[in-house]
């Protein structure tokens, strides 16, 4: 995986790389700093790759002569010995090892193409290494068809599986055979250091070195900003300036990138991202044992809620969070959201230095919420967030809203105001669209919601205007439900909701119809519209002889509330509506359900009402 930053600002981009250095730093430290091999490996995914098949030879006299192809299945502690690291798409890797693709493809670009490649340039080999190579490409020239052979005839279903190919000789792996590591390591270090210079600073040690090279292969950088921003005005042996880097500090980085790669990737609803922690001090034991915990995945993490809760966080795979939100504010947070761009990862979003302490007010407002809710446990994460900034048509393909999407996140981890008429627009736009589909809107406006509570308990929203707000005997649900619920007329459009729903059951229960659901004008009600809808309700209520105390006092709460606001709703058409399926959604907190809603008086005389 490649990480393709896209920025302008160094600042922050610099930040987080010492960051992934002092992983690196951190990891090589314990495994004793004595296999920088290892480090130099790209990462095999053993879910998406489950097999190698090994190409057999044997030392016989002087040379090799191909074996056999056999099969053998992939694990962790077999992995390092084929000596993978990849390389250019159209060309060899740094070893002959190889993730196939198609067998009769990767064969002669990949395998045999790796000595070939060598052979043009053994003039600059030791002559111990070069008559290695010689032998070799003796051996594969000879054995070519048979080898392909070999190879097509094993059980076309294990390519399904993803298969690494690689080459044994003597019963030795590539890592195992001095004379391909050498070729590797020399192929590597000719890469790295292709454009360099001597005598320079490190970019990310702040030291001057014997050597820097320009960059790390943990990076790639790109610029979209003026040409006169690339150092060297574009000379490319110039270009070690953008991103000078020492060896050391390049082993370190590719190190601490294969450690965040592996231990700190998360899904994130049709996203990804990488948490990379920073430290004030970086050698101290508090930071080595967050460090510790963190790679060796304890599984004595703690949960949003407490210890002994188990799935209550944000997402399924966010409960490193948990208990990095009770450190102290000695350790800060990145978060690296990614997208996948062909083969390598394009970062969308950096959100920099979240302290231990803002996670801990987050899933404390997540914790209300369920509470407010009764969904104690795992009820609200952003996937609640994310029903609504998606997709703006279903029938695309990809997510066009990612963007509104991590704007969100980023305001929800920086504690940055959130427009609620932004909200307003993107909640109706889906709940509208689910109600003119005749799907399940109130799931919708459920959820919408919980992310209002869940915004207002972190403050994100604008503050509620000191004004005119009348006191209902329902205050307690929309206190527990929305801090929004503010003014007279939002409360009486709340309540007119729940009377609404409760008629639309009442109906479908007599009817198994809804066409009272034609006066509700797609969620698009305006101020006359919604009083207006207030007589036509009560009179079919009274044509279903439904009209009983309970709904005749929330009608009254109704007028009182509407007619008692301002003369002038400032309200918008998205915000009204909003509030009307809210009441809609929680019609049994207003008007709870019974039996005899099921019931209806004269059953003739509704079947001959005016719809």
């Amino acid at each position: 995986m490649e990480w393709l930053i896209i920025s302008n600002r160094k600042g922050g981009i610099t930040e987080m790389i010492t960051a992934v250095r002092d992983i690196g730093r951190y990891s090589q430290d314990q495994n004793g700093n004595s296999n920088p091999l290892s480090t130099l490996l790209t990462p095999i995914t053993l879910r998406n790759y489950k097999y190698a098949l090994v190409v057999e030879f044997n030392t016989i006299g002087d040379g090799f002569q191909y074996q056999e192809v056999h099969l053998e299945e992939l694990s962790e502690g077999t992995l390092d010995k084929f000596l993978y690291r990849k390389g250019g798409p159209n060309g060899p890797n740094d070893s002959p090892s190889a993730l196939i693709t198609e067998v009769e493809k990767t064969l002669p670009v990949k395998f045999f193409g790796w000595f070939k490649a060598l052979v043009k340039k053994e003039k600059h080999l030791p002559d111990n290494i070069k008559d290695f190579v010689r032998k070799m490409n003796v051996a594969l020239t000879n054995s070519s068809e048979h080898i392909l052979q070999d190879l097509m005839n094993h059980d076309k279903a294990i390519f399904k599986e993803g298969v690494l190919l690689s080459l044994s000789i003597d019963g030795n792996y590539p890592a195992e055979i001095e004379e391909i590591k050498t070729l590797f390591f020399q192929t590597v270090t000719e890469k790295e250091n292709k454009i360099s210079s001597k005598q320079q600073v490190c970019s990310v040690c702040g030291e001057r070195k014997e050597m820097v090279s320009a960059g790390s292969p943990a990076f790639r950088f790109y610029t979209i900003d003026k040409p006169g921003f690339i150092s060297g005005h574009f000379n490319e042996e110039l270009s070690w300036r953008n991103f000078p880097v020492c060896s050391d500090c390049n082993l370190e980085l590719q190190e601490g990138k294969k450690v965040i790669e592996k231990q700190l990737y998360y899904n994130f609803y049709g996203l990804s991202y990488l948490l990379i922690p920073k430290f004030f001090l970086p050698e101290s034991d508090a930071a080595k044992e967050v460090l510790f915990k963190l790679m060796e995945k304890l599984d004595s993490k703690v949960s949003l809620k407490g210890k002994d809760v188990v799935n209550n966080y944000l997402t399924n795979e966010e409960d490193d969070l948990a208990w990095l939100s009770e450190e102290n504010d000695l350790v800060m947070l990145n978060f690296l959201f990614m997208k996948k761009v062909q083969s390598a990862e394009r970062i969308l979003l950096l959100i920099e230095d979240v302290l231990p302490s803002r996670l801990s007010t987050i899933f404390k407002a997540k914790v209300q919420v369920e509470k407010a809710f009764h969904t104690e446990g795992s009820g609200f994460d952003f996937g609640r967030i994310r029903t609504f900034f998606a997709k703006s048509d279903e029938g695309k393909r990809d997510n066009d809203l990612d963007k509104y999407f991590l704007e969100i996140v980023n305001k929800v981890f920086k504690d940055v105001r959130i427009s609620i008429d932004f909200l307003m627009r993107y909640f109706m736009f889906a709940i509208r669209r689910a109600f003119l589909r005749d799907e399940h809107f109130r799931g919708k406006a459920y959820d919408a919601l919980m992310d209002l509570l869940f915004f207002d308990e972190l403050n994100l929203l604008n503050p509620i205007k000191e004004g005119e707000n009348m006191e209902s005997k329902f205050d307690e649900v929309f206190q527990r439900y929305s801090r929004r619920m503010d003014t007279p007329e939002k409360k009486g459009i709340f309540l007119l909701g729940a009377l609404t729903q409760a008629f639309l059951d009442l109906q479908y229960a007599t009817r198994k119809s809804t066409p009272f659901r034609e006066q509700l004008a797609g969620l698009r009600l305006n101020e006359r519209g919604i009083i207006g809808l207030t007589s036509k309700l009560m009179q079919k209520f009274t044509e279903y002889k439904a009209l009983d105390k309970e709904k005749q006092l929330v009608f009254s709460e109704v007028n009182s509330l509407i007619l008692g606001s301002d003369s002038k709703w400032t309200l918008s058409i998205d915000e009204l509506n909003f509030y009307f399926v809210a009441g809609m959604t929680l019609r049994n907190e207003i008007i709870p359900k019974r039996e005899k809603d099921n019931q209806v008086n004269s059953k003739e005389e509704i079947n001959n009402e005016s719809l």
